[in-house]
């Protein structure tokens, strides 16, 4: 439906226990205190580790959904946002990778950043974010993505939709009114993407929405 490998684990994270997640920190020389707190994240598994000065964010990943490829580039490109000075949580290199793994899992180290979510009925904090994520477009467009996978109505659209109705996850009593609804919108959806043929593909944030926006008083 989305970019998924083979697999059915329907409890993927499962033996990912606390005492895990700090032997995983600890086999990287990340120096856990046992202060650990779990942090909201629908398809991953995202930890606090730590508190004070020098805390961390341990980013653990769904098996089976990225190629290690396609996560290694999402880092490559939040290091760059960082070397041009937006204020982007980079993962960090030790032993000069970003993607570790302990036992079955892949995971990433953050520094901690603080923030909440921005007001955006105040017009300075949508002027800056206007600007951030106007630099973020200017990078992006310096080069493509190699490996992560593109916006289009195929993969995210048609081969979705299909999945849907193979699927026992559609009730028999929606199955005709889905159909149809999602035909017409996938149509208009279509449409628009023809209207669009020709404009360059550029790198972004795939999933910017407010409840993956910091702010605090620097902006």
């Amino acid at each position: 439906m989305i970019n998924k490998t083979r697999g059915s684990d329907l409890q993927p994270f499962s033996g990912l226990t606390p005492e895990v997640v700090l032997d995983a920190a600890a086999a990287f020389g990340l120096a856990p205190d046992g202060r650990l707190f779990a942090l909201n994240s629908y398809e991953n598994r995202v930890y606090q580790l730590g508190a004070g000065e020098g805390q961390l964010v341990l980013k653990f990943y769904r098996p089976r959904r990225w190629t290690d490829a396609q996560i290694v580039e999402e880092h490559q490109f939040t290091a760059e946002l960082a070397a041009a000075e937006l204020a982007v949580a980079a993962p960090l290199a030790i032993g000069g990778e970003t993607l570790l793994r302990y036992r079955e899992f892949r995971f990433a180290a953050f520094p901690w950043m603080r923030g909440r979510s921005p007001e955006l009925d105040a017009p300075e904090a949508r002027q800056i974010l206007g600007r951030s994520v106007a630099r973020l477009h200017q990078i992006g467009a310096v080069r493509p993505f190699a490996a992560r996978p593109r916006i289009g109505i195929e993969r995210l659209g048609w081969e979705a939709r299909s999945q849907v109705l193979a699927s026992e996850l559609l009730p028999d009593a929606l199955r005709e009114r889905y159909v149809t609804v999602s035909g017409a919108l996938l149509e208009r959806v279509s449409e628009a993407f023809t209207a669009a043929a020709g404009v360059r593909e550029i790198r972004l944030h795939g999933d910017c929405h407010l409840g993956n926006l910091l702010w605090n008083e620097h902006g």
